[in-house]
């Protein structure tokens, strides 16, 4: 994404237009129709507003690496324990994704949006110990860790009860390293290194 300077109501307003005209109706690309889901509807619709506020321009392929971000975090496994399907993309994964559904789209445009995205705190980036960085959307009414498999680099992620248990916990370990390191500690996150039930089948 690049940064739009200064925009006048007008183009703002075409800008608002042409997004609403290609969320709402679902045709994400004008060679490839991709059924939105209220959800992501509403998601794609807040994501636009947050860039748009803060002068960033959105284009078709850039609204289209979202929808495919979005698609992909609807895609869970059955829940057990609180786990769900991991949910991380890398940008050559997307790129894949991208490139199997008909689109042209460069790595280095899906490399510029998630950076920004990054930036603007829309997602959170997460290293699996493979060599590539990880993304998933970060959710404000959502909190939750990571199991990572060392074998072949799943991360899935954890929340539930098994968290809630010890959150009053690790959310005072963060209070108490605030202040012995006189740091204002902001967020934390948990990740649990080891091997997932499908590698140790193998």
């Amino acid at each position: 994404l690049c940064s739009g300077g200064t925009k006048t109501d007008h183009e703002r307003r075409e800008e608002t237009r042409k997004v609403e005209k290609m969320i709402s109706s679902g045709v994400i690309n004008m060679n490839t129709v991709a059924p939105v889901t209220q959800k992501r509807y509403q998601r794609l619709r807040k994501i636009r507003e947050n860039l748009s506020e803060k002068g960033y321009r959105l284009t078709d392929q850039r609204i289209l690496v979202l929808d495919a971000f979005l698609r992909n975090e609807e895609l869970k496994n059955e829940s057990r324990n609180g786990c769900e399907r991991s949910r991380h993309l890398s940008a050559d994964e997307l790129a894949m994704q991208l490139r199997k559904e008909g689109q042209r789209i460069s790595r280095s445009t899906i490399y510029r949006t998630l950076a920004i995205l990054e930036k603007l705190g829309l997602v959170s980036k997460l290293d699996v110990g493979d060599g590539q960085s990880r993304y998933e959307f970060a959710q404000a009414d959502e909190h939750h860790h990571h199991l990572i498999c060392i074998k072949c680099g799943k991360a899935i992620d954890v929340s539930g009860k098994a968290i809630e248990a010890y959150a009053g916990k690790v959310s005072a370990l963060a209070d108490v390293l605030g202040e012995d390191f006189d740091f204002d500690v902001q967020s934390h996150r948990l990740e649990f290194w080891g091997i997932c039930s499908g590698c140790r089948k193998k």
